[in-house]
């Protein structure tokens, strides 16, 4: 995500599970999916110097045609590694707070 989103890395590290989502683009040539993250704090987005939780940003990438190179099947790997291979317990999705 850091270089699909041209991000740094202590905007990604601070990253949740509920600050992305994902989003289909039906008008695309073949099923595209987006993804996107919503930052509010950040090494160039500080509190004290401005920024607040009310402020937003988002950041968006694209899946891309080599599977090597995609963000959105990278975090998708990473997803299963945890949950699956692991064995850690997903989150409550019932749940925003979780």
């Amino acid at each position: 995500m850091l270089h699909a989103m041209m991000l740094r890395g202590e905007s990604t590290r601070k990253a949740e599970l509920a600050d992305l989502c994902s989003v289909l683009l039906p008008d695309e040539s073949s099923e595209c999916l987006g993804l996107v993250l919503r930052i509010s704090a950040g090494k160039t987005i500080l509190l004290a110097m401005g920024g607040n939780l009310r402020m937003q940003y988002y950041h968006a990438a694209l899946g891309h045609r080599d599977p090597t190179l995609c963000p959105v099947g990278a975090l998708a790997h990473w997803l299963v590694l945890r949950w699956e291979i692991c064995d850690e317990a997903p989150p409550d999705f019932r749940r925003r707070s979780s």
